[in-house]
Parts: structure tokens; C-alpha cells; sequence
């Protein structure tokens, strides 16, 4: 919107930086040099009270620089107006980062306070290569198909029976659980789910599949195993492994600290979508772990 050299400043809500929808936005401005950016987070302004309004201000030109290093204010931690000037004009969390290292990391979130070595990581394959997702299930009538577990029979519930477990999310719970509801899963129930509108169902190479499951919505990500018995939907996010065997190991990496900080980098909201845990880079010692453990 400039001339050729010249600048723009502007004044925006944050979440441009890191969404996924705006990753095609974050392309086109790599071909500007980003100058500098001092992110503001919430409570920037003392007429905007909140966690809601999150801001950031940069300053772009109309020129590509090859390795021009941005210059980065990191103020979302100080939580008043003039606790973030204070630490700009000081030059508080100030950090410095070339585009080029940024365009790295798959989908391009502007996460400038990362490291080349952290950046590095991502060279490695994607758990996506590793494991499967297709879809999930949609009752389209919860109140007629869902039961919690102790409302049916425990000798009806299981696989070639009436219900399955259903993984609906829940709070905060590593390795296994929050498996308290059940799903009828019945032919005729089946059948239902595959002719209504605005119904889904799982494909049928999934169904008893053991696998890794999670909440949709959490500000804290835990993951849990999906018994062979259970099936979800999309609150309780699953994705199922190329060869179980490894089961074990990938949920272990997604419990660990190593993934959480991952996952702040190229999602750092409370929604975790099976892409977001797909993109986990899982390096070349990890996967010859793995292999070594599946000839066991």
C-alpha cells in the first residue's frame, strides 16, 4: 500500500501472527522486510480492559532485505499500559530474527522468539507421516444415541456390542480415561449415521482401532490411549498409528514438555485441531527407536 522503500506502521489484533488461516496473509508480507514489531498482547490500552483485545504493532517496508534481521518487543507478560512502555523504552525482551529462519517452520507463525536450533528440529518428518486421521463421528442426535456408562449394562458395552465407549474430551487427564460416556453402536444405529444429512461415521478400518485421543478445547494439551472399545468425536480428537506398536513411545512424546513447547509455537490457542499434533516433528533417533522397539 506504499511506494517502493517506504514504510507502514499499523496497529492490529494479534492473531495474524500465528493462525493457521492466516498463514497465506504471513507469505505475502514475507516478501516485505518486516522491520520491527512490538507485541502487545492484552491490556496494551487502559480504555480496554480484558483478556479478550490482543494486540501487536509493526512497522513493514516496501522492499525484501535477504537476512534482514526484525527487530522483536516481547511485551504480552507485563500486564498494564505503562508497564509495557516502560520495558519497550528500556528495551526489555527484545528479540532478532530474519524472515528466513521463520519461513522454516511449517505454516510460518511468526514465533520470534525460537532459536535456530529449535527452528532445526522441523527438518525432521512429521508425525503425520507416522499416523492416520480420517474423519470422526456424528451422532447428530446426542440425546437419543449417547448414554453415560453406568445408565447401560456393562455386558452390552464392548466391541461386536450395543455401545462403545466415546471419547468427548473432558479436563485434564494424561495416558488414559475420560471415557464416561457410550455411543449406540448398533447396526441399526450404524445405519442412521451413514444416511442422515448431517451425520458421519468413521471409516470402517478404524472401527476397534486402538489409538491416541485428546481434548478439542484445553489451555493445558493432555493425551490419552483410545481402547480398541471406544470410538470419539470431534471434542475428543483422535488419530491412530500406521503400526501400534509405537503407541507407547508417540504418547509419551505428545505428554512430553518437548511437544507443549511445540505446540505454543505453531498454536498457542486453546483449540487443538489433529493437524496441530500431526505437524510434531519426530526425529530420525526417535523414529530408529521406535523401529528398534517393533522388532522386540
Amino acid at each position: 500500500m506504499t511506494k517502493p522503500f517506504y514504510y507502514q506502521t499499523m496497529i492490529t489484533q494479534h492473531s495474524w501472527i500465528f493462525l493457521s488461516v492466516y498463514e497465506g496473509l504471513r507469505r505475502k508480507l514475507f516478501n516485505l522486510d518486516l522491520i520491527n514489531m512490538a507485541h502487545l498482547g492484552t491490556r496494551a490500552f487502559e480504555e480496554i480492559g480484558g483478556e479478550v483485545v490482543q494486540t501487536t504493532t509493526f512497522v513493514i517496508r516496501n522492499y525484501r532485505t535477504s537476512q534482514y534481521k526484525a527487530t522483536y518487543c516481547r511485551l504480552v507478560d507485563y500486564l498494564s499500559e505503562d508497564a509495557k512502555r516502560v520495558a519497550y523504552l528500556e528495551g526489555s525482551n527484545q528479540y532478532h530474527i530474519t524472515q528466513e529462519l521463520i519461513q522454516r517452520i511449517p505454516g510460518n507463525p511468526i514465533a520470534y522468539w525460537v532459536s535456530e536450533q529449535f527452528v532445526s528440529i522441523f527438518s525432521a518428518p512429521a508425525f503425520t507421516e507416522y499416523s492416520i486421521s480420517d474423519g470422526q463421528n456424528k451422532t447428530g442426535n446426542n440425546a437419543k444415541y449417547l448414554r453415560e456408562f453406568w445408565e447401560v449394562s456393562n455386558l452390552d458395552v464392548g466391541i461386536g456390542k450395543k455401545w462403545l465407549f466415546y471419547a468427548k474430551g473432558g479436563g485434564y487427564r494424561k495416558w488414559y480415561g475420560n471415557l464416561s460416556e457410550t455411543i449406540n453402536w448398533s447396526e441399526e444405529a450404524r445405519k442412521f449415521y451413514r444416511q442422515d444429512k448431517i451425520c458421519r461415521i468413521i471409516p470402517e478400518y478404524l472401527w476397534y482401532k486402538v489409538g491416541i485421543t485428546w481434548s478439542l478445547i484445553s489451555n493445558n494439551p493432555s493425551f490419552r490411549v483410545l481402547p480398541e472399545a471406544a470410538t470419539f468425536d470431534v471434542g475428543g480428537s483422535s488419530v491412530f498409528l500406521k503400526d501400534d506398536k509405537g503407541l507407547y513411545f508417540y504418547l509419551g512424546l505428545l505428554n512430553s514438555k518437548v511437544f507443549l513447547q511445540i505446540q505454543q509455537v505453531m498454536n498457542p490457542t486453546i483449540n487443538i485441531q489433529v493437524k496441530d499434533v500431526r505437524i510434531m516433528p519426530v526425529k530420525k533417533a526417535m523414529q530408529e527407536m521406535i523401529e528398534e522397539m517393533l522388532m522386540i
